[in-house]
């Protein structure tokens, strides 16, 4: 779907192809009214720098794979760079789930169910 609305297009006409097993996977076309789109998207860093599960790979390595990675391909590819961003977090990931599920039930220990349902 963000694909389609960066690129202005009705997202019930581009088809998209994946490969590989669940976090590690690629995509392998990008096909909008019958042309596969994907080789000339990969190398177009306008599209790629609007698209977050794109930006944040170096435009460089898009340009040299043959599919585009799914954003947890991140690790693998910039593991340098995403060991750095974890270590000098103020948070780990772990941490922020944490603590938005405290924030959470604390939220639902204050509702009423039965009176407001919408809640």
């Amino acid at each position: 779907l963000r694909m389609a609305e960066t690129l202005g297009f009705d997202p019930r006409e581009l088809h998209v192809e994946f490969f590989g097993l669940n976090h590690l996977s690629w995509m392998s076309k990008a096909v909008y009214r019958g042309r596969d789109l994907l080789p000339e998207l990969k190398n177009d860093i306008g599209f790629t720098s609007r698209v977050s599960e794109f930006a944040m790979f170096d435009p460089d390595l898009l340009h040299t794979l043959p599919y585009l990675p799914n954003e947890y391909l991140y690790y693998y590819y910039h593991r340098e760079k995403a060991f750095a961003n974890i270590r000098d977090a103020e948070m780990t990931r772990g941490g922020m789930i944490a603590e938005n599920n405290r924030a959470m039930l604390e939220q639902l220990r204050h509702m009423d169910i039965g009176a407001n349902p919408d809640a």
